[in-house]
C-alpha cells in the first residue's frame, strides 16, 4: 500500500502541485519546470516506487532524484532572485528540497542501503513523508496563504518549515522525541485545515465542499498521527505501522492532497504567483 501511495504522489500529485508554483523570469513573466521531460522522470520515479528493491528500481530512484535535485536547485535559485523572505514564499519555492531529500530516501529503500539503524518500512514511509508532507503540503499551505495574506497563514507556513525537519529529527533519535518531533507539523496541518474552511465565504458551493473535505481529511490524517504519537508516552491506542499507511496515509494523499488541488484546478484559471 505504502508503495502505491507513493508513486500516486510522485507521478501525479506532486507535478500538478508543482505546477502551481511557477518560477518567475527576469521580465516578471511565470514558467512552469513542469514539461515534458519533467514528468517523464516523474513517471520513472513513480514507477521505481512500484518497481521496489531490484536493480531497475534503483536506477529508477537515482534517475528521480537526480532531477529532483536540478528542479530544487532551480527553484531555489529562483527564490533568492525575488529578495522576499515572506514565510508564505519561502515555503513555496523550498518544497521542492524537502521532495529531492525524500528522492535520496527512496535510492537507500530501493538498493536496500541501511540509513543509520532504520529498518526498511522507516525508510519507505521517509520516503512517502518527503514527497506528501514535505511536497504537497508545503504547497497547498502556500497557495492557501497565496490567496489571503495574513499573518496567521504566514505562521502556519512558518510552523510547517520548523515542523518537518523536526518530524525527522524525531524519528531519529526515537522515542518520545518521535512524538516531540511530529508535534509543530500535527499543530500546523490543524491551523491550516481550520484556515482554509475559514476562507471559503466566497467559493462557489462545489469549491467550498471540496475544500471542507479536503480540510476534514487532513484533521481525520493529523488526530490519526497524534493518536499514534501518544503511544510513546505509554497511551496504548493500537495503531500499527500498517493501519496507519492505510488511513493515515490515505487521508492525506486521496483527502487532503486530491481534493485540494482539484479545488485549486477546477476553480482557479491561472498559477497562483
Amino acid at each position: 500500500m505504502a508503495r502505491i501511495l507513493i508513486a500516486i504522489v510522485i507521478g501525479v500529485l506532486w507535478p500538478l502541485s508543482l505546477n502551481k508554483i511557477p518560477l518567475v523570469n527576469v521580465d516578471g513573466s511565470y514558467k512552469s519546470v513542469v514539461n515534458r521531460y519533467f514528468l517523464i522522470f516523474s513517471t520513472i520515479g513513480a514507477s521505481s516506487a512500484l518497481v521496489g528493491i531490484n536493480t531497475v528500481g534503483t536506477v529508477g530512484a537515482i534517475l528521480w532524484s537526480i532531477a529532483c535535485v536540478y528542479v530544487a536547485l532551480v527553484y531555489f535559485l529562483n527564490f533568492l532572485g525575488q529578495k522576499t523572505y515572506a514565510p508564505i514564499e519561502i515555503a513555496a519555492f523550498l518544497s521542492p528540497a524537502f521532495v529531492a531529500f525524500g528522492s535520496f530516501w527512496l535510492i537507500a529503500s530501493n538498493a536496500e542501503i541501511g540509513i543509520l539503524d532504520f529498518g526498511p518500512t522507516i525508510i519507505l514511509l521517509t520516503v512517502a513523508h518527503f514527497h506528501a508532507t514535505g511536497g504537497c503540503l508545503m504547497v497547498l499551505a502556500s497557495l492557501n496563504g497565496r490567496l489571503r495574506k495574513s499573518r496567521f497563514n504566514g505562521f502556519i507556513c512558518a510552523l510547517i518549515l520548523i515542523g518537518i525537519p523536526c518530524t525527522a529529527l524525531g524519528i531519529t533519535i526515537g522515542g518520545r522525541s518521535d512524538g516531540i518531533g511530529a508535534t509543530p507539523t500535527i499543530i500546523a496541518a490543524a491551523l491550516l485545515a481550520i484556515s482554509q474552511i475559514i476562507g471559503i465565504g466566497t467559493y462557489p458551493i462545489v469549491r467550498r465542499i471540496l475544500v471542507i473535505c479536503s480540510s476534514l481529511s487532513l484533521l481525520i490524517a493529523m488526530g490519526l498521527a497524534f493518536a499514534y504519537s501518544l503511544q510513546h508516552y505509554g497511551v496504548q491506542t493500537n495503531l500499527s505501522i500498517d493501519e496507519m499507511v492505510n488511513w493515515h496515509a490515505s487521508f492525506n494523499v486521496f483527502g487532503f492532497i486530491g481534493l485540494g488541488l482539484i479545488s485549486f484546478y477546477a476553480f482557479e484559471n491561472k498559477n497562483l504567483s
